[in-house]
């Protein structure tokens, strides 16, 4: 994957994007010899023509959503079709004479030159049964890990115009598919737009306090739905399966919470359609789900701000997190992935973080060893604990993912990024220069100057930001001095130019017109950014007291140089 070092870009389209847009099959309800016909859509969401790509097609036989080469039922090489920036490309392909039973599937695009491969694959399932129409009847909800008193429940929803009798329907996990309990032997219907939960018993009444009691059957049968992934089966009254999730405790859910569906009209084995419950009671059985009303948040809404990953001994793991926004963040709901392992990122039904607010996620209290002013109540900042936590030494993806599943930032930190002129990191954290600035820009982190080695709910201890707005050309600060004291060590590069799509050169030249650093050498660029430059040569020496040169220069998406401007850096000391 191409990177964008030393500049902000988060608003600037990739070079290379393909998306694979939207995945259909056809018919939604076909029986045993009919044929399957499936829709690709392949998007261009980058900025050059795109080509040379494939897209396979896999049987998911283990149905869990991950495409395998063993799996691959069909691969097709574009290698002769070019698709222009914004445009798509429809690929159809059949299967026929399709035996019964369940069939998930997914397509995959492989694309060697994306710079954005999480939008590549989508998953889609059907069933191939004897019904030839939908009764509209689907699961909702799913509270799989409980607390006691709280019994485990699902929950169902009729989506359609007509009530549904669910007389001698079924319900199963995946271990009792061929073995389904029966839900009731007794005539029951669920109305239109109306809501049934089965519950394993009565105790479920003494956590929910405003659930409907005509609207629960209780069933001590009720298959055991495992915490670390399962399925949840309906089938009706001629064991035909009407709907099914095979959920995985990443889609949300779990800690006590219920596990939510957000559309009922999307399909109800898209990951994407699930998400925990923002109930202030945890779930929401028998009215309409929390998750419906849900606003998505943007991407840097909420940023990874400082990571303590190598503590003194006995002292707590640690990351902070920052609001940068203007917005107030609901974070119920919201999710921490480190590595392979996810955390909650709230502790109380509501938590919000107002602009300019910190949040301390931490493994455990001693933290307060070497930060004991975070005892103090303070309304700009939050701790959470969680004692699961863990960062490797050796660098980790994080990821903070909000309650409909998006990604809001992410890093993939590196000890590299350390100040090299620190014998011994251990004890310090990597912080942020500037919080608007890219995570995943190496430049823009590096080792804490604070005496205790953090600044964890504060102001980073190298916080930078350029203050210059009037030229199309400005640095600040101006002179910086990069000693490593914390203070005006780096400074901000500033520019706006006439293009909006360009490569930019950027470069650094002493007062002889010796050319000692290359910030940026034909970097894809948007209208205007921010680089930061830490005062060092392209050999990493940091640079002698004096005056620099700093020239720009943009040349547009069609070859012609859109403009040069240079200005001067002063490079300083203290005395």
């Amino acid at each position: 994957m191409k990177s964008t070092p030393n500049r902000q870009n988060s608003i600037t389209p990739k070079l290379y994007d393909l998306q694979l847009k939207s995945f259909l099959i056809s018919p939604s309800f076909p029986k045993a010899g009919d044929s399957l016909n499936f829709s690709f859509n392949i998007f261009n969401k980058g900025l050059n023509s795109a080509n040379n790509f494939i897209l396979n097609i896999y049987r998911d036989q283990n149905l869990d959503s991950i495409p395998q080469t063993g799996e691959i039922i069909y691969s097709k090489n574009f290698n002769t079709n070019i698709i222009n920036p914004n445009d798509s490309l429809i690929f159809r392909y059949v299967i026929q004479n399709i035996d019964s039973g369940f069939k998930q599937y997914i397509g995959k695009i492989i694309y060697s030159q994306d710079n954005d491969t999480l939008n590549n694959v989508l998953v889609n399932s059907i069933n191939v049964g004897s019904i030839t129409a939908s009764t509209g009847l689907i699961i909702n909800e799913i509270m799989y890990a409980p607390q006691s008193p709280e019994p485990e429940w699902i929950e169902l929803y009729n989506n359609s115009n007509l009530p549904v009798d669910i007389k001698n329907w079924k319900i199963s996990d995946s271990s009792a598919q061929t073995n389904p309990v029966t839900i009731t032997s007794s005539t029951r219907l669920i109305n239109s737009k109306d809501y049934l939960v089965i519950a394993k018993s009565n105790s479920i009444l003494l956590v929910h306090s405003r659930i409907d009691t005509s609207k629960i059957i209780y069933l001590s049968s009720l298959p055991t739905f495992n915490n670390d992934g399962d399925a949840v089966i309906i089938f009706n009254n001629v064991n035909a399966r009407i709907d099914q999730v095979f959920y995985k405790p990443g889609w949300g859910g779990s800690s006590k919470n219920s596990l939510e569906r957000i559309s009922p009209d999307r399909l109800s084995n898209d990951s994407t359609n699930w998400a925990t419950s923002l109930d202030c009671e945890y779930s929401s059985p028998t009215r309409q789900n929390s998750i419906i009303n849900f606003t998505a948040y943007l991407k840097n809404d909420l940023v990874i701000n400082e990571i303590m990953y190598d503590p003194l001994t006995g002292n707590s793991e640690w990351l902070e997190l920052y609001n940068p926004t203007f917005k107030y963040l609901n974070l119920i709901g919201w999710k921490i992935n480190i590595s392979s392992n996810i955390f909650n990122l709230f502790d109380t039904c509501n938590i919000i973080i107002k602009p300019n607010e910190y949040i301390v996620f931490a493994a455990d209290t001693t933290i307060y060893k070497r930060f004991p002013d975070l005892k103090r109540v303070d309304s700009s900042r939050r701790i959470i604990f969680n004692k699961s936590l863990s960062l490797n030494n050796e660098g980790a993806l994080i990821r903070i993912i909000d309650a409909v599943n998006n990604v809001i930032d992410s890093v993939n930190y590196n000890p590299k990024w350390h100040n090299n002129n620190i014998p011994d990191t251990k004890g310090y954290s990597l912080e942020k220069i500037n919080p608007l600035l890219g995570s995943n820009d190496r430049s823009n982190w590096c080792s804490c100057t604070s005496p205790n080695g953090g600044t964890p709910g504060s102001k980073n201890s190298i916080y930078t930001q350029n203050q210059i707005t009037s030229s199309n050309l400005s640095v600040s600060p101006n002179p910086f001095s990069p000693d490593g004291d914390g203070f005006e060590d780096f400074t901000i590069i500033k520019y706006k130019i006439i293009s909006k799509i360009a490569q930019l050169r950027v470069k650094v030249f002493d007062v002889k017109g010796r050319l000692v650093r290359t910030l940026l050498n034909n970097q894809i660029s948007g209208s205007e950014g921010q680089i930061i430059f830490d005062g060092k040569n392209d050999s990493g020496e940091k640079l002698r007291i004096g005056i620099y040169i700093l020239f720009l220069e943009a040349i547009d998406d069609r070859g012609g140089t859109v403009e040069q401007v240079k200005t001067t850096v002063v490079v300083a000391a203290k005395l």
